[in-house]
């Protein structure tokens, strides 16, 4: 639902007050585990969209989360209907680590 504040201050402003649904036609927001990444390595990740888009006429934007701060998106795929691809690199060339994929899409 989206309301406005009430108030004089806050007129014209956007207030999102639940959430945005994650698998709309127009707007898609998932997140889906990098798998283990090697020491230095780059792996690519495979987002799925829960319901493809109806073409791949959108812009993903996607980023990655780990406790380590090692891994970073250097790279996504021109996109496709059901999904997304995002190259994931390893920025420690000791120990492997796990993340977090996080990409939203904004049909054109």
């Amino acid at each position: 639902m989206l309301l406005n504040a009430g108030d004089d201050t806050n007129e014209g402003t956007l207030s999102i007050q639940s959430g945005v649904y994650q698998d709309g036609s127009g707007l898609k927001h998932q997140t889906v585990s990098t798998g283990n990444v090697g020491p230095g390595g780059t792996v690519q990740v495979t987002l799925q969209w829960t319901t493809p888009f109806g073409d791949a006429n959108y812009q993903a934007v996607c980023s990655v989360a780990d406790n380590s701060e090692f891994l970073q998106v250097i790279d996504t795929s021109l996109p496709a209907p059901a999904q997304v691809i995002a190259v994931i690199r390893n920025n420690d060339a000791s120990s492997a680590h796990t993340g977090s994929l996080a990409c939203f899409a904004i049909h054109n």
